[in-house]
């Protein structure tokens, strides 16, 4: 009939159906040797609410594989443009270079992938129909959506920044062709190159980071927005936020003192009454990795490592400037989520 089936059993009889099953489920505690050995999966204390779980948080790390994927191919179109503008039109400086991409992909973007894959199951997610049978975690249509949905917005920041860096320099009015950039070295040798053509490589560069904030903090869900409080799980919430009440820097001591409120049931009420605050902060490891890409920024511009990645520092606007990319990225997602929670699934959008 084209179901998923699952089978639940304990005794030698039941092998064979827990065997044929999709999903064969063994009870742990008075269930035989061969039935356990015929299951998929076991209960460990015959709780059948355990499979809910399982499901939920089977569910929980497809999702955070695919976030991981996609966010790491969000970064590429940026990569790869300026190699094929740079093969296609002559004379057009090379945007970015090996180094660069080196930066991105082993630096920046590192951390903050990993702290996708600790996100909890999000809200809603066993209200969803089953995927597809035959859904692959990278599939063609997957890579392609990842490529130039979310990925050209990216790259739009980066060239935007760019050409800002073009304008400030002097180099680049709008209406000028677009080559009319600082020059790439010849034969790209890139301890010759120009400080003006360094700092257009800065500005090109940096975007990747500003950009990919908004992506790491949006790809935390599928449709909740990241200023509401149903954004996180309620379970996690709570969990999450009980933690923070029983945390104190000096101990349980003080807790004796009358009238006393730890610091750790302050901060946890403080987080409750200001839920957007909470939701940008309850994923610590994306947290960590998004000041992690900052300080890898200030030492790829500001220290003696420049010179090994062919970066310059760039007058403090052109920071400024380069934040605009997260507000895009970001004003694109809560769109995208607004008409999710409508009803639309909108997948073609990644």
């Amino acid at each position: 009939m084209g179901e998923i089936v699952a089978v639940t059993g304990d005794g030698v009889n039941d092998a064979p159906a827990l065997k044929k099953a999709d999903i064969g489920i063994a009870m742990g505690l008075r269930g035989s040797d061969v039935a356990k050995e015929a299951a998929h999966m076991i209960l460990t204390y015959d709780n059948f609410s355990s499979i809910v779980a399982a499901i939920e948080e089977g569910r929980a790390i497809f999702d955070n594989i695919k976030r991981f994927a996609a966010y790491v191919l969000n970064s590429n179109p940026q990569e790869m443009y300026p190699y094929i503008f740079w093969v296609l039109f002559p004379g057009l400086p090379l945007a970015m270079t090996v180094m660069g991409v080196l930066a991105v992909d082993v630096g920046t973007d590192l951390i903050p992938a990993m702290g996708l894959g600790t996100e909890p199951p999000e809200e809603g997610i066993m209200e969803r129909p089953p995927r597809r049978r035959d859904e692959k975690i990278l599939s063609l249509n997957f890579i392609l959506r990842s490529y130039f949905v979310q990925g050209s917005i990216l790259a739009f920041s980066c060239y935007a920044t760019y050409y800002y860096m073009g304008w400030v320099l002097g180099t680049w009015k709008p209406g000028l062709s677009l080559s009319a950039m600082p020059p790439s070295p010849a034969g790209l040798k890139f301890h010759e190159a120009s400080p003006a053509y360094l700092q257009s490589l800065t500005a090109y560069f940096f975007p990747t980071v500003t950009a990919q904030i908004a992506n790491v903090l949006c790809k935390r869900s599928w449709k909740a927005s990241l200023f509401a409080k149903e954004f996180l799980n309620p379970h996690h919430r709570r969990e999450t936020l009980e933690a923070i009440a029983k945390w104190h820097p000096l101990g349980r001591t003080q807790e004796k003192i009358a009238f006393f409120v730890p610091p750790g049931a302050r901060l946890a009420r403080f987080l409750d009454r200001h839920y957007v605050l909470f939701n940008f902060v309850s994923n610590p490891l994306i947290d960590l990795g998004i000041l992690f890409e900052l300080l890898l920024c200030y030492v790829f511009f500001y220290t003696p490592l420049s010179r090994i990645y062919y970066f310059a520092p760039v007058p403090w606007h052109v920071y400024l400037f380069a934040f605009h990319g997260t507000f895009l990225l970001l004003a694109f997602e809560e769109t995208k989520k607004y008409y999710r929670r409508k009803g639309h699934s909108l997948e073609f959008l990644g």
